[in-house]
């Protein structure tokens, strides 16, 4: 646990005991709060997009409690100005669509009674293949390198030797790829899993990590929503503008086909402000979308751009104070953005 950590559960405690949490969340100004999870494990695990199982029940319960937790239709209509907004509105969404979502997520929204939406990868549900960024990450999860020569990317040499620098690794290797067209990326990931001895084909097991189309046909009949998040995973101003299109329309037409419905929400892949401009958005609008989040922080007033909605990403990191428990005063507190 870091100084920066300890001081930030110290300032949180102090802040949701004093009651400024309960102040801003009452007498703050009226906006739509809608948080980011990715994974849910059943232990810690610290990837920077897991929480686990028994922090999310907490997460949950507290949310319950607290919040207004509405679905992503409802939030919709607050921002539009259809229904009164409130300041405790709140939407749960989950990215890329992980089979951790239905089997451990789903139950704790369902006893809690908590909507939510998951945004699918659909390429990784047809079986296309796992998304770039599983691929790497199963490539430094497997090898028996303890260390990776990255000095061709001017990376210089990445550690490997214990599961924190693998981390780091993944951390450092996943920014530098984000950044490069697909042209160049997809040649790149191919040498360094080359280079971890990673084989050519992606395992049985990473796919088997993602969610079925039986499993998204039965949360949706239980009333959780599912939006398109594209079919491979590919950063939109990373590629060019007419694989773009497809890469909206196709998801949107693949999960329709499935589910029989009109899919409304859309998630950009990575979601910075980088990823996204108003040439995608566009075409988000034009294939039929009523909304599309990014991964920009902050909350949406009403009026907001309901295709650049923001949101707060949610991991175990971000609530677990220095003796490695969950914090509710430092997940409150984080929901409120005064930290």
């Amino acid at each position: 646990m870091t100084v920066r950590t300890t001081l930030k559960w110290v300032i949180s405690v102090a802040l949701y005991y004093m009651g400024v949490v309960w102040i801003v969340r009452r007498l703050g100004r009226e906006a739509g709060t809608i948080l980011i999870f990715h994974r849910v494990r059943d232990a810690w695990h610290d990837d920077g997009m897991s929480v686990s199982r028994a922090t999310f029940e907490r997460q949950v319960r507290y949310l319950a409690r607290a919040y207004d937790v509405v679905s992503l239709d409802e939030m919709e209509q607050r921002l539009r100005g259809v229904r009164p907004l409130g300041r405790r509105a709140l939407a749960i969404t989950f990215d890329d669509g992980f089979r951790d979502n239905y089997t451990r997520a789903w139950p704790i929204l369902a006893r809690h009674h908590c909507p939510a939406t998951v945004f699918l990868v659909v390429g990784a549900l047809d079986g296309d293949a796992p998304m770039w960024t599983e691929q790497l990450r199963g490539a430094l999860e497997a090898t028996a390198a303890d260390a990776l020569d990255a000095t061709w990317l001017g990376l210089g040499m990445l550690p490997l030797g214990s599961e924190a620098e693998r981390r780091q690794s993944l951390r450092t290797l996943s920014s530098w790829l984000k950044q490069k067209p697909d042209r160049e990326r997809e040649p790149a990931l191919a040498d360094i899993c080359r280079r971890l001895g990673s084989p050519a084909e992606p395992s049985a097991a990473r796919m088997d990590e993602m969610l079925t189309w039986e499993m998204v046909a039965e949360m949706r009949s239980a009333g959780l929503s599912i939006g398109a998040h594209t079919v491979s995973h590919k950063i939109l101003t990373r590629i060019d503008p007419d694989e773009a299109q497809w890469e909206i329309e196709e998801s949107k037409r693949r999960i329709e086909k499935h589910l029989g419905e009109s899919i409304r929400h859309f998630a950009y892949p990575n979601g910075t402000r980088h990823d996204w401009n108003s040439a995608i958005q566009a075409l988000v609008r034009q294939a039929g979308f009523e909304t599309a989040c990014t991964t920009v922080k902050g909350t949406n007033p009403r009026g907001a751009d309901l295709h650049a909605l923001r949101r707060l990403d949610i991991n175990d990191r971000a609530c677990t104070d220095p003796s490695g428990r969950f914090s509710t005063a430092m997940f409150a507190v984080r929901l409120a953005a005064l930290l």
